[in-house]
C-alpha cells in the first residue's frame, strides 16, 4: 500500500487507513487507525491504535472496544 492511498480494496476485502467514516445515522467515533471490511463475510476489523502504560493495557483494550462498537454496526450495515 502506498502511504498516500487511503483506500486499498480488492473483490474480497477493503482496507481504509486513516479515514473518516461516512455513516448514515450520528455515530461520534468514526475516525479509527484501520478499518478492514470483509465484503463476503459480511463483518469489519476496526483498529485503534493506542500506547498505555503496561498497567492500564486491558482498561485501554476495553475503553476502546467500547468506543467502537456503534461505528462497527454502522459499518455491517451499510
Amino acid at each position: 500500500m502506498n502511504m498516500s492511498q487511503r483506500v486499498v480494496e480488492n473483490e474480497n476485502v477493503k482496507l481504509l487507513w486513516e479515514m473518516t467514516v461516512q455513516c448514515d445515522s450520528v455515530v461520534e467515533a468514526r475516525r479509527p487507525d484501520i478499518v478492514l471490511v470483509d465484503k463476503k463475510g459480511n463483518s469489519c476489523m476496526i483498529v485503534d491504535i493506542a500506547m498505555p502504560g503496561d498497567g492500564r493495557v486491558h482498561a485501554k483494550e476495553l475503553e476502546k472496544i467500547e468506543k467502537y462498537q456503534e461505528l462497527r454496526r454502522e459499518i455491517i450495515r451499510l
